[in-house]
């Protein structure tokens, strides 16, 4: 195996563009604590290993407007510790709160997370009810998408050869909205996901109001739980109509069965855990 250490961003588009690194089964280092797992326990023998986790440009948590923006090598603590993600996005910082231990959160980014692309994977559901853009760069120029559009199936992206995803941005949750994440795992801490749950949502005069809801662990990939959002629309809070919304999540949902659960059991703990967000609201 061939390892090259990159020292910027240029330097690692230039990298990209090649059409020697095309030809060749390449990987970036960034936070590596999936690659490496990787490549000790399942057989990845890449020949090219880029080592770009000291690339300081593309990490780091900022503000523009009412636009949070977030560097894709941002590793998990910091955005656990960072006082813009709990003002202007609690439920991305539950989600990084969830996720692992200390030293793997130390080490993970939220690049690599996205790009990972598991169904499972601790930070997109968060980010698909905050609606995020993803910014995808090669040494040709960039181009912004929806974070929905992002994935094709487990462990299946967009992102072309030469692209790296640089940055993620959305609009930061305004204090009185609801901003909720929880993940259901086999114990409480080093535990995929069996089923996680985002949401966030305005209530207006006690009607559920602006309504965005990802579920995680329960499809190919991340979903967005689009017929549960429009009902909630316009409808006074209540226990009968928050069991309702639960029911239209499952139906929604289209689990497998696994070591870590059944899909009878996921669709399940989506129905009650859709509920439980919508009443208690904590």
């Amino acid at each position: 195996m061939n390892y090259i250490k990159v020292k910027n961003k240029r330097e690692l588009l230039q990298l990209l563009a090649k059409p020697s690194y095309k030809k060749v089964n390449s990987f970036i280092l960034a936070g590596g604590t999936d690659l490496i797992v990787s490549m000790e326990h399942f057989g990845l023998d890449p020949d090219l290993l880029v080592d770009a986790k000291g690339i300081k440009s593309l990490s780091g948590i900022g503000k523009s407007g009412n636009r949070v923006r977030i560097g894709s090598f941002t590793t998990v603590t910091e955005l656990l510790h960072s006082d813009l993600i709990a003002e202007a996005a609690p439920l991305l910082r539950e989600a990084a709160a969830a996720f692992a231990a200390d030293q793997i959160r130390n080490r993970s980014t939220i690049g690599g997370n996205i790009c990972n692309a598991s169904p499972a994977g601790d930070l997109i559901p968060p980010l698909y009810a905050l609606e995020a853009k993803l910014k995808l760069e090669s040494s040709k120029g960039s181009r912004t998408l929806s974070i929905e559009n992002f994935f094709k199936g487990p462990g299946k992206t967009v992102l072309k050869p030469n692209e790296i995803l640089s940055e993620i941005s959305f609009s930061a949750v305004p204090s009185d909205r609801y901003a909720l994440f929880y993940k259901l795992g086999q114990r409480e801490s080093m535990a995929i996901a069996v089923v996680s749950i985002a949401t966030v949502f305005d209530l207006e005069k006690e009607k559920y109001e602006n309504v965005r809801i990802g579920l995680g662990a329960v499809a190919p990939t991340v979903i967005r739980a689009y017929r549960t959002e429009k009902f909630l629309e316009g409808k006074v809070a209540s226990e009968e109509i928050a069991e309702e919304a639960g029911k239209i999540a499952s139906e929604e949902s289209s689990p497998i069965s696994d070591v870590r659960g059944s899909a009878e059991y996921r669709r399940l703990m989506i129905e009650r855990l859709t509920k439980e967000l919508l009443l208690n609201r904590k």
